[in-house]
């Protein structure tokens, strides 16, 4: 079972408002809204998921650390990188925060 702590709804509403404001220098957007939603689902389902790995990575950036003990790493693109922090009580998963590798900041130096 997987749960959202309200950081992580509020993350994943941010995250949707961000992708379908996302413009180029120019005011154009980068995504159309079907691409949007689609982008987004795509995260919910690596979310709605986690219950199912048969191994969890414990968290090692200090970013991470202070959200919580778990992280599942969802590469989207050669750039992007999902980062889904969470905690875990048998088979319950409770997400805690999503973020991505640019606010990941003490994952930089490594």
């Amino acid at each position: 079972m997987v749960e959202f702590s309200e950081q992580a709804r509020i993350d994943l509403e941010k995250i949707f408002d961000g992708l379908l404001n996302w413009r180029t220098p120019n005011g154009q957007y980068y995504l159309d809204n079907n691409e949007v939603i689609n982008y987004h689902n795509d995260i919910l389902d690596v979310c709605e998921n986690l219950d199912k790995l048969t191994y969890h990575v414990e968290t090692k950036y200090p970013d991470h650390l202070q959200f919580g003990n778990y992280v599942y790493t969802y590469k989207r693109n050669m750039k992007t990188t999902w980062y889904i922090i969470y905690n875990m009580d048998m088979n319950e998963i409770f997400i805690e925060k999503i973020m991505n590798n640019y606010l990941t900041v003490s994952g930089l130096a490594q």
